[in-house]
Parts: structure tokens; C-alpha cells; sequence
């Protein structure tokens, strides 16, 4: 249960991280760099919280930190749902590194929680098979989320790539396809967090029996 609460996490959380700099140069016109500092708060967040999850997690038990960075990566989903052309940096960049926390919360706690339940003994094989959970579900999200976004642009009549947004030439009718995909495809991995949250809280009801 905890594998597949890591799974559903990583898959909804990490394609932000491929998805977001479409957006930021194609609909926002930021450059490349620009757009590299924009990030770096999501990936900052990630990195710092996970150390300090791990020693929170051991005071005051796995399940409600990882419930917490669940919680944060939840609602930083739906909010971002809502960008679109006009978005100023004021709003984004709190949610990208609200994101980033919110999977450093989980994640620390989460593996450990997995690794307690294995033989000292087999900690390379779990912390192997964690590393395949979280990778799988990465490509996974990565996939789904290019999925749907080139979707709503080919339903719109333009080209079905992400680089298309970045073509002058389609004008703003483009802009407002790749948004579109990009909000159903954020609501998407905000309602896919609930089955992390179930697998979360069922485990932790299973592991007090």
C-alpha cells in the first residue's frame, strides 16, 4: 500500500516539473533561462523538505507527515489548475514550491514506512524496487499529462505538439487549447492524490491491527 501511495503520488506530482516550462516560455514568453529560476523554487522545496520530513516523521509518526505532503501537493495541483495567460509570478511561484514540498513531505516518511516492514537484510532490494515505483511513475505521469494536453490541441484543429505552443504563427488560439489541456490535466493528478491518501490511511489502519 505504501509502494502504491508512492506510485499515484509520483505520477501526479513529477509531470509538473516537464509540464510547467511549456508553459512558461510558450503561453508567458519567458526565456529559456527565466523559466530555469522559475523552477528551481519546485525542485528547492523538494530537496530540502525531504531531510527535514525524515526527522519530523520520526517524532511524530510516518502517517501524518506523509498526509501532510499529501495535503500540500493536493492543493497546489488545484490552484495551478486555474493559470492561464495572465498569471503573475506573485501566485505561481508559491504553488510551484508548495508542490515540491508537499513530495518531499511524502516521500521521506513514505520509504521508510515501506523499508520497516522488509529484513534489514533486503533494504537493497526495497529501496531498488522504491526507486522502480517512482521512476515508472514518472514516465507514466509524464506521458498521460502530453497525452491530454496534445490532445485538447488537436481537438482544437492545431498541431498535436507541446512545442507547437511555442509557434507564433498559430496565434492565441493555441494558447487558450494548451491551458485548457493543461487545467484538466492538473485537475486530473489533484483527484489522483485521493488514492494516495486512501492507500495512506489504510495502511496505517492495517499496520495498528
Amino acid at each position: 500500500m505504501g509502494s502504491g501511495a508512492s506510485f499515484f503520488t509520483f505520477l501526479s506530482g513529477t509531470a509538473v516539473f516537464f509540464i510547467m516550462p511549456f508553459y512558461l516560455q510558450g503561453v508567458l514568453g519567458l526565456s529559456p533561462t527565466i523559466a530555469g529560476f522559475v523552477i528551481m523554487p519546485m525542485a528547492g522545496a523538494f530537496a530540502v523538505s525531504g531531510p527535514l520530513a525524515g526527522f519530523v516523521s520520526d517524532k511524530y509518526g510516518w502517517t501524518r507527515i506523509e498526509l501532510l505532503g499529501l495535503g500540500m501537493t493536493a492543493c497546489s495541483l488545484i490552484f495551478l489548475s486555474f493559470i492561464d495567460q495572465d498569471t503573475r509570478m506573485v501566485y505561481l511561484l508559491p504553488f510551484l514550491a508548495l508542490i515540491g514540498m508537499g513530495m518531499g513531505f511524502f516521500y521521506s516518511p513514505n520509504s521508510s514506512s515501506v523499508l520497516s516492514v522488509i529484513n534489514s537484510s533486503d533494504y537493497g532490494v526495497g529501496t531498488a524496487f522504491l526507486n522502480l515505483i517512482r521512476n515508472s511513475a514518472n514516465i507514466i505521469g509524464i506521458s498521460m499529462a502530453t497525452m491530454i494536453i496534445t490532445a485538447m490541441m488537436a481537438h482544437s484543429g492545431f498541431e498535436a505538439s507541446l512545442d507547437a505552443v511555442n509557434d507564433p504563427n498559430y496565434g492565441d488560439g493555441i494558447t487558450v487549447a494548451f491551458i485548457s489541456g493543461l487545467s484538466l490535466t492538473l485537475r486530473i493528478q489533484g483527484f489522483l492524490i485521493l488514492a494516495s491518501v486512501l492507500l495512506t490511511v489504510t495502511k496505517n489502519i492495517k499496520s495498528k491491527r
